[in-house]
């Protein structure tokens, strides 16, 4: 080798080894940033076959090639109507990448809008509808808690989907979804439910540190009853008239405590179950109103709000950013007209206009042309409002209406002076 190439290629090593160390020292940085915006991929294998751990381990950067044969094959099998064989292969794939919301997205709609239309029967099309919900509300949305668009795609299968009348199983869905989560909730989940079991501890070890619990736990324990198992069974006991009753349960004091460990497990399910926070249920029952739980509306508020405050906190385009708080807009008017659910004796369910919803919709359309007003485009530009005042307008025009044939002229006519403030003619 000549001098001179044999000098740039010692140059070379040492610069690139200079660079290599340099990028070394700069790792445990990269890593500490990679896990405090969460952009680590933790792909985990259990219950996927070990043929595919092992393929996708050997592949390395080649396994998209592997998904891609696994998505041709869960076509394949919907395409013959295999739909539980289509599940098993989607449950691999979301596996195997997943922090990629797009493939949740896509396998939560394909679940509830394409699988469920291909079944007749009401009771198994709710399933799937009900399982593209669980398929984001319990894997997808833990494994991506800042992706907006997971939250909108729950959002608009509820709005949508299980509200909307696109689907004649609609009204089908709407009542299996207030049966289920009544037994959640055991009623509408007003603010006063929320308070109190907001105030309660998050642990069983925390519950326990309250002394009166635990006496009773103890007292109840030594007469071969476990309080924390069936603090229900208690309850129903307490009610008997017969003369024979647990000493302990004539007690009113005792009857409250029972109450309370019953609620504190009405939470763990609704955390736990639901992923759905009892705080950010009470926070929106404060800002919107008596929200009925039991009821699509109020989900699809909930995971509307969920996807802006990520809009907020990526600081993500304004178009994509209005549509959430479209999603908002919508549900809060829908409120108006089904916001009260009633369930019967016998697991019928009915719904009926709520008028109280009214103002908190004109406030939240109010908030939300002061809030644009004063906002710009990428690109610098005046952001148009026409389409947000003309929902307003035909807000305000409804809720005239409304108000004039219920007989509540004096509301009709102050709302007759906020449409004149927008439209003087």
């Amino acid at each position: 080798m000549p001098y001179k190439s044999k000098l740039k290629f010692i140059s070379l090593l040492i610069i690139s080894c200079i660079l290599l160390y340099m990028s070394n020292l700069q790792r445990n940085t990269v890593i500490k940033l990679r896990d405090k915006h969460e952009l680590t991929v933790t792909v985990v294998t259990d219950g996927v076959p070990p043929s595919i751990v092992l393929a996708t381990t050997a592949l390395g950067g080649f396994r998209g090639i592997l998904i891609d044969i696994l998505w041709m094959r869960a076509t394949k099998q919907k395409d013959a109507g295999n739909f539980y064989d289509t599940v098993q292969i989607y449950d691999w794939i979301t596996t195997l990448q997943p922090n990629y919301a797009g493939v949740w997205r896509f396998v939560a709609w394909d679940l509830a809008y394409n699988i469920s239309v291909e079944i007749n029967n009401l009771k198994d099309r709710w399933y799937w509808v009900n399982r593209g919900i669980k398929y984001l509300r319990d894997k997808g949305i833990p494994h991506n808690k800042f992706s907006p668009e997971l939250y909108s795609e729950i959002t608009w299968i509820f709005h949508h989907k299980i509200g909307g009348n696109l689907d004649y199983a609609a009204r089908y869905y709407r009542k299996e979804l207030a049966l289920e989560m009544n037994s959640f909730f055991d009623g509408p989940a007003d603010r006063k439910f929320l308070e109190s079991i907001v105030a309660l501890p998050n642990t069983t070890k925390e519950l326990l540190k309250d002394k009166k619990i635990n006496n009773l736990r103890l007292a109840l324990k030594k007469q071969g009853i476990n309080l924390l198992k069936q603090y229900s069974a208690i309850l129903v006991d307490s009610k008997s008239t017969n003369s024979e009753i647990n000493p302990l349960l004539k007690k009113p004091e005792n009857i409250e405590i029972i109450k309370k460990v019953k609620l504190f497990f009405m939470k763990k399910r609704i955390v736990e179950e639901l992923h759905m926070e009892p705080e950010y249920m009470l926070k929106l029952n404060k800002e919107y109103g008596p929200l009925d739980w039991r009821g699509c509306d109020s989900h699809a508020i909930y995971w509307a709000r969920k996807a802006k405050d990520c809009m907020n906190r990526e600081n993500r385009k304004y178009v994509l950013k209005l549509n959430y708080e479209r999603y908002i807009y919508y549900s809060l008017s829908s409120l108006t007209k089904r916001g009260k659910v009633m369930l019967s004796s016998n697991d019928l369910v009915y719904t009926a206009p709520d008028y109280r919803f009214v103002e908190p919709t004109r406030i939240a359309l109010k908030n939300l042309i002061e809030e644009k007003k004063g906002e710009v485009t990428a690109d610098g530009k005046k952001i148009s409002l026409v389409g947000i005042y003309a929902g307003y307008s035909n807000f305000l025009r409804r809720a005239i209406f409304t108000f004039y044939f219920n007989n509540k002229i004096k509301d009709a006519a102050r709302y007759i002076g906020y449409l004149q403030e927008i439209k003087p003619n």
